[in-house]
């Protein structure tokens, strides 16, 4: 979760796939 923080474009179609990941892991740890 490095990337700069979008109040909108945190959830777009482009970002959907990374999102996910970057999520699942972070929740993993």
């Amino acid at each position: 979760m490095a990337r700069r923080a979008c109040p909108v474009g945190h959830e777009s179609a482009y970002n959907a796939p990374q999102m996910r990941f970057h999520m699942n892991a972070f929740a993993k740890g």
